[in-house]
């Protein structure tokens, strides 16, 4: 054969496989099909898989080869098998419902109550999941693990029993050796004691008795909410009024329940500010009539109210004691007893000895002639401190802003007024 014969051999051959020629049926139930991939038996229609065909009304075709449908339903026979009309997935070498069943590393396990769990820390038991903790298992409802033990909760709460316990439903702290009720108890050095009316206490400065707590004071205790009393260095004292107040520098004027402070200088015990009694405003004025000037400076009596105006346990002092008063201080005795305070126009004194004299004025009476007095002169705030003294006749002893001194000063009429410093009987 020649070789034209050869080539347009080749080139009808290659020809046919360029140019497809679609057969065509009418009478396969009415459909059309390609008889390259499709067959009709019976009137059919079956598809080609592979080396055969299937129906695909009941069966599928999966990598060339035919299976049947699983309840009418597509599967993946690689991983699934179809058991009486139910899929099975694959696991390990076993097969598994995955509705109520589940794989885990190779292992088919029943799901518990419909939830898939870990079974290297889970169990189901019952239909419950189980958490581990060491070698068992339990409920996480009702118990709780701690350190690879299993505790049952108290009252559905965790704790800690390495210092708590759980008694009746309550959670009990660790107090020492034993365990107590946090609601009703308290602990304080390892020791328990019971509340106080649901209050905590410190057990050295205070007992409960009958739900009442009570203050120490030295060896005995005392209800401070309702005693007239109050408790100072292991001391009882009496309230002045309602209020306590230090007794080591203060005292108290029964009278008006006024708390005055007092000051030490040599063996004399002296009141640290000015005397305010009013007895309900009868007795003794304010510098001008102006109340607030009693408040900072006490009030100004006559020489007849100072010879008894001062508290019980305490007196008007005399000459003698005023000049011991002097002597004790020494020199510059008005630097050293004034008040280290801007009141005085002079400025600021040293106040050595917490006397703190401030100039509170004076009041003047002064005759006119005729027997005419004049009483409304108040003077020298600001400049003078002046204090009665208990002699048969009025004098008072005065501190000045320009001066060092104490002076003793002669004062006509009684009826002058005069700031009031008592000395401790």
């Amino acid at each position: 054969m020649s070789r034209f014969y050869f080539l347009s051999i080749l080139l009808f051959f290659l020809f046919l496989g360029c140019v497809s020629f679609e057969i065509t049926e009418e009478d396969c139930g009415g459909k059309k099909y390609s008889a390259r991939n499709q067959i009709c038996e019976d009137g059919v229609l079956k598809d080609l898989c592979g080396n055969g065909y299937y129906n695909s009304g009941e069966q599928f075709c999966y990598k060339s080869n035919i299976y049947d449908r699983c309840n009418g339903s597509y599967y993946d026979p690689s991983t699934n098998i179809c058991v009486d009309s139910y899929v099975f997935s694959i696991c390990g070498n076993d097969y598994y419902d995955y509705r109520i069943q589940f794989c885990r590393d190779g292992v088919v396990y029943d799901d518990c109550e419909g939830k898939h769990y870990n079974p290297l820390e889970q169990k189901c038991v019952g239909n419950i999941i189980l958490l581990k903790c060491g070698d068992e298992h339990y409920y996480q409802t009702t118990q709780f693990c701690l350190k690879n033990v299993v505790y049952d909760k108290c009252d559905g709460k965790e704790y800690d029993p390495s210092i708590q316990k759980c008694v009746n439903n309550i959670i009990f702290p660790k107090c020492g050796d034993s365990h107590y009720n946090a609601t009703t108890q308290f602990c304080l050095e390892n020791t328990v004691y019971d509340k106080c009316k649901g209050a905590v206490y410190n057990v050295e400065t205070y007992k409960c008795e009958n739900n009442i707590l009570l203050s120490k004071c030295g060896n005995d205790y005392y209800d401070s909410a309702i005693s007239n009393k109050f408790c100072f260095d292991d001391n009882f004292y009496d309230k002045c009024g309602n209020k306590e107040y230090n007794p080591e520098i203060q005292f108290c004027d029964e009278r008006d329940n006024n708390i005055y402070k007092k000051t030490i200088i040599g063996e004399q015990i002296w009141m640290a500010e000015n005397l305010n009694f009013s007895a309900n405003d009868t007795i003794g004025r304010c510098y001008n009539d102006v109340a607030s000037n009693c408040v900072i400076y006490g009030r100004l009596y006559d020489y007849i109210e100072a010879l008894k105006i001062c508290p019980i346990g305490w007196h008007l002092p005399s000459y003698d004691e005023w000049n011991m008063l002097k002597s004790y201080v020494g020199n510059n005795v008005g630097t050293k007893l004034k008040a280290n305070s801007y009141l005085w126009i002079s400025g600021k004194e040293t106040d050595d000895f917490g006397f703190n004299a401030l100039p509170g004025g004076w009041f003047q009476m002064y005759e006119l002639g005729n027997g005419v007095t004049n009483t409304d002169r108040f003077m020298d705030i600001k400049k003078i401190a002046a204090f009665w003294v208990d002699l048969p006749n009025p004098f008072f002893y005065y501190l000045s802003y320009n001066n060092t001194d104490l002076t003793l000063e002669y004062v006509l009429f009684p009826q002058n007024r005069a700031s009031i410093r008592c000395l401790k009987d």
